[in-house]
């Protein structure tokens, strides 16, 4: 991790950092749609809630466990990126919640909510892809993907579609808003992320300078 963290240059860190915040924001603004989370999201919600803890709180909890997993299998998924994504996201997105529902007012019926869905699709898988193709590590639940992306023949946006469809299943069981955004979410992320990575996010990270 320090190696990584030495490596890790002015254009990766600011990409890492605001790969995490934009990821905050996402999840503020599918709070907003009322139609539903994005599946990890959805999930902690859900079950914080029933555990009587803060979103964030929870957050940090869960995350310290699906670090060992990390730490297992993916320690070269581990690095600064992990740390604030594990620590931070989560009291990111709360304070955006709170700001959203300050600034902008509860949006009622299709019509007005479904942007929202969109926006919120968009700003999660370029919040992701930014922050993984920095390369200065990869938050605990969006490693899992790439784990099983490198250890299986599986191409990585069916796995990210796995592990959304899992969550999505836990938030339904546990009593979370499941809604349109959710299933958007479970079968989105992936295909989205991937087209971020390879259109938009290496090519800005690691373009070359002019000689």
């Amino acid at each position: 991790m320090i190696k990584k963290l030495a490596n890790i240059g002015t254009r990766r860190l600011i990409g890492m950092l605001l790969g995490n915040v934009l990821l905050g924001i996402g999840v503020s603004v599918f709070k907003l749609s009322g139609m539903g989370n994005d599946p990890f999201s959805a999930m902690c919600m859900s079950v914080s809630t029933l555990l009587h803890l803060a979103y964030s709180n929870y957050l940090v909890i869960l995350n310290s466990f699906i670090f060992i997993i990390d730490i297992t299998l993916g320690r070269k998924y581990i690095g600064l990126g992990t740390v604030v994504n594990w620590f931070l996201v989560g009291y990111v997105a709360e304070f955006f919640i709170w700001l959203t529902h300050i600034l902008i007012p509860a949006p009622t019926g299709f019509i007005t909510q479904f942007p929202f869905v969109i926006a919120g699709v968009i700003l999660i898988s370029f919040g992701v892809s930014l922050y993984q193709s920095s390369n200065a590590g990869i938050a605990p639940f969006d490693s899992i993907s790439l784990i099983m992306n490198e250890r299986l023949p599986i191409p990585y946006f069916w796995c990210r579609i796995c592990c959304d469809g899992l969550c999505a299943l836990i938030a339904l069981f546990t009593g979370g808003l499941i809604g349109l955004g959710t299933f958007a979410c479970a079968f989105c992320l992936g295909p989205v992320i991937h087209f971020f990575n390879e259109h938009i996010s290496k090519k800005l990270l690691y373009r070359q300078a002019k000689v």
